[in-house]
């Protein structure tokens, strides 16, 4: 019997901090400020999941930093044609991460969670 394991599209609070494989006070400080909650029934609060894999790629686009504390993101980024807040002085290549670094770095994270990659 094949058994497929299926990822929530929402991930609730609770679990957030987990799937990022962090704490719950660093997830709170740090990550929450920048997504989009999601009420779940009257007390309930979620996240997107894809939401929050680009948080991941974001971060380790920026040489492991956190994101600015803003919404970095539309919910359709890979689409928009919204020009996002640039984000300099992270990193340690000697150059900014520019607003088009962070479109093509999600533009190609999209792209293989499409293909199935």
């Amino acid at each position: 019997m094949n058994m497929v394991a299926i990822v929530p599209r929402i991930i609730r609070l609770r679990d957030a901090p987990g799937y990022l494989g962090m704490c719950k006070d660093y997830f709170n400080q740090e990550v929450r400020p920048c997504l989009t909650e999601l009420q779940i029934g009257s007390k309930g609060v979620g996240f997107d999941r894809l939401e929050l894999d680009l948080w991941v790629t974001y971060t380790k686009a920026s040489s492991g930093r956190a994101p600015i504390r803003r919404i970095l993101w539309e919910t359709n980024v890979a689409t928009s044609s919204q020009v996002l807040p640039a984000v300099t002085g992270f990193g340690g290549s000697g150059r900014a991460s520019t607003e088009d670094d962070f479109a093509k770095a999600v533009t190609h994270a999209m792209s293989k969670r499409q293909k199935g990659t």
